[in-house]
């Protein structure tokens, strides 16, 4: 009776061990999940907000594209013209190496650059590409003045349409799926020509 008692004695214990080892096993790969799901909704949450700003500069600098069409080709630009222009040419700027933050250069080789900018070694990826070309147009029209043509304002335009469509590739299952039944239709761009 003595050895059944030791035996169950020591089965039981080794039995709470390793339930007890399983259930700590399960709590840590619970707060681990937990964990890389909360670093995933802040990262999506900095990357929406860097989008927005990323936006928001595109979409002003497609404004200015089109305001100071309006002055004399091949003349300086009114002062605040320029001041604003290079506020929005350093935004842009600095939005493209906010961006590297999000997305690093493909690596096209395992070599250190010797000056230690590994971080603009590679090729850029081309949602940072959009921001780039942000960044082009402002210094264009700080350097140039006043364009002869809409070409800079539809540049900023499909640019700011890339930007968006990349972007939303990025974030891609953290956004809300709509149903079908949700999708809008085709606005005309005439307010007059809209439904009353």
């Amino acid at each position: 009776m003595h050895q059944v008692l030791e035996f169950a004695t020591h089965h039981t214990s080794q039995g709470l061990s390793l339930a007890t080892t399983l259930t700590a096993g399960l709590f840590t790969l619970f707060a681990w999940l937990t964990t890389q799901r909360d670093k995933a909704r802040k990262r999506d949450h900095e990357l929406f907000d860097w989008g927005c700003d990323v936006i928001r500069t595109m979409s002003e600098i497609e404004t200015q594209a089109a305001e100071i069409r309006a002055g004399e080709v091949g003349q300086p630009l009114p002062a605040k013209g320029r001041e604003t222009l290079l506020d929005l040419k350093s935004r842009s700027s600095a939005l493209v190496d906010q961006g590297r933050l999000f997305f690093p250069n493909v690596k096209q080789s395992r070599r250190q650059r010797a000056d230690g900018t590994a971080a603009f070694k590679g090729t850029r990826v081309a949602v940072l590409d959009e921001v780039v070309r942000a960044f082009m147009v402002a210094r264009h029209l700080c350097d140039h003045g006043p364009p002869q043509d809409e070409v800079l304002r539809e540049q900023m335009r499909r640019a700011r349409r890339r930007f968006v469509t990349h972007l939303q590739r990025e974030m891609g299952r953290s956004l809300r799926r709509p149903p079908v039944d949700a999708a809008g239709e085709s606005v005309p761009r005439d307010p007059y020509q809209w439904e009353r």
